[in-house]
């Protein structure tokens, strides 16, 4: 039913079109440069890594949520901490996975992987590519190729999120001179609205003690207690105060989100919400902890 109700959802958007306006004894090292190719465009150059550095599996991958504040998160939570480490020039976002919607896996899947986190001994390396947890084959690829990791997911107000991922579509298309958004685009927005499988799957997939949930919501709300749940989850030592990142942002207030502009009309909003109240539901009785509705104002009805 959910799922009919999102590709009607979907369809309608389109035919009305929208209005307005990131192995243990591993090898070490500096390596000939080389570059791994994503299905989708994600071509990703190999970081070197230095001499006395090691290549390990990440020991933290983020798979979820897109325009959920991953990036912010990421940057201000966990970066900010000594022992996490990124290797220069290399994104939050590596897509390694996607090109396996249409190519065969290669034996050295795990090898090939790991290149792309060198760290000195003694840091953990890790990535977070927010879309990993919504393609079936990611989640057992994942657990082949990095069999020791921790995984996270952010998530945010399923209709708020939308919002976000469709804006900078709609921007995009308003330079160009065209009007309407493809089923195509408005369907894989709404699809990453709804969780509830997707993290189910990843649970199922990892066991419940090796996937953290985080609500962006409360990480706003909350940041230092959130990031030293994050960093309990992740074997660091707690911070004893708010990183300058996150300090700035609770003092200013400042939305992570600044450019969204985009308001959905009435008649989309309340389509969007009804198609994802069965969802949400679902979520909250999976993750009950986790999930707090009254900072989803668009749901709190249903419960």
């Amino acid at each position: 039913m959910a799922g009919s109700r999102l590709g009607r959802l979907a369809r309608s958007l389109t035919a009305r079109g929208p209005s307005g306006g990131d192995a243990e004894g591993g090898l070490t090292g500096s390596r000939e440069a080389v570059s791994e190719h994503g299905l989708w465009g994600h071509d990703r150059q190999v970081p070197d890594c230095p001499t006395g550095w090691e290549l390990k599996p990440p020991d933290f991958v983020g798979i979820g949520a897109p325009r959920a504040g991953t990036s912010w998160w990421f940057r201000d939570a966990l970066q900010q901490h000594p022992r996490v480490v990124t290797a220069p020039g290399r994104d939050k976002e590596i897509h390694f996975f996607d090109r396996f919607a249409a190519e065969s896996v290669d034996p050295d899947l795990a090898e090939r992987y790991a290149r792309f986190f060198p760290r000195p001994r003694g840091c953990i390396a890790g990535e977070w590519t927010p879309d990993y947890m919504y393609s079936p084959w990611n989640l057992s690829l994942l657990e082949k190729a990095a069999p020791e990791a921790r995984f996270l997911i952010m998530l945010r107000d399923p209709v708020e999120r939308f919002r976000s991922e469709v804006s900078p579509a709609l921007r995009g298309l308003a330079e160009s001179g065209l009007n309407a958004l493809t089923s195509l685009s408005v369907g894989n927005c709404i699809f990453h609205s709804a969780y509830e499988m997707p993290v189910r799957r990843a649970i199922e997939a990892f066991g419940r003690d090796r996937v953290l949930i985080l609500q962006y919501e409360r990480c706003q709300r909350e940041p230092l207690s959130e990031i030293r749940r994050t960093q309990r989850f992740l074997g660091l030592d707690e911070v004893a105060s708010l990183p300058p990142g996150l300090e700035v942002r609770e003092r200013s207030q400042q939305r992570i989100f600044p450019s969204e502009k985009f308001e959905l009309p009435t008649w989309t909003d309340e389509h969007l919400v009804a198609a994802l109240t069965g969802d949400v539901r679902d979520l909250v009785d999976l993750c009950p902890n986790e999930i707090d509705v009254d900072l989803w104002p668009n749901f709190r009805h249903a419960f």
